[in-house]
């Protein structure tokens, strides 16, 4: 970095990564239930796809249907209307810390669910890009943002030799 004349802070070069997949995916446990969340916060509310609705039940995990709120109008990000199946209330994993939350289940939704600003908001989420990670509860839990956002498999060695 580097100032002109009048002052003016330039950047050398600004590299721009190219993926045609999104880079903030995140492994979640929805009840006992492994999925893949996609973090938007351009999404107001957070959202599960009815797929991943239906493998939970099959988990025989409880769901506790939210019966005193009223079905939301939900639109796309190009203002086309989506339908809303159910709102649910369901614990949810991220990073090792278990907490409910409520979610709006989409019969066709392109992830297993979307933390939205609602979500985000509530956990005081930083999205953290030079890292690529999302932290909850002020840091108490960080988890990495991939493109796969794949369950890490952690074995534990009983004897190592180096």
């Amino acid at each position: 970095m580097a100032a002109d004349q009048a002052g003016n802070l330039t950047v050398g070069q600004v590299r721009r990564t190219s993926s045609s997949q999104p880079m903030n995916l995140v492994p979640v446990f929805l009840g006992s239930a492994p999925g893949r969340a996609l973090v938007d916060s351009g999404a107001v509310r957070s959202l599960m796809s009815g797929e991943m609705y239906r493998r939970i039940q099959k988990r025989g995990t409880k769901v506790k249907h939210v019966t005193n709120e009223r079905m939301p109008n939900l639109y796309s990000a190009d203002s086309s209307p989506l339908a809303a199946q159910a709102i649910i209330d369901i614990d949810v994993k991220v990073g090792g810390v278990k907490f409910p939350f409520v979610f709006i289940v989409m019969e066709k939704l392109g992830f297993d669910c979307i933390l939205g600003m609602d979500l985000l908001e509530a956990t005081e989420a930083v999205i953290d890009i030079r890292t690529n990670a999302l932290h909850l509860f002020g840091g108490l839990t960080s988890v990495a943002m991939t493109h796969t956002g794949q369950h890490v498999t952690v074995t534990t060695v009983n004897r190592v030799t180096i």
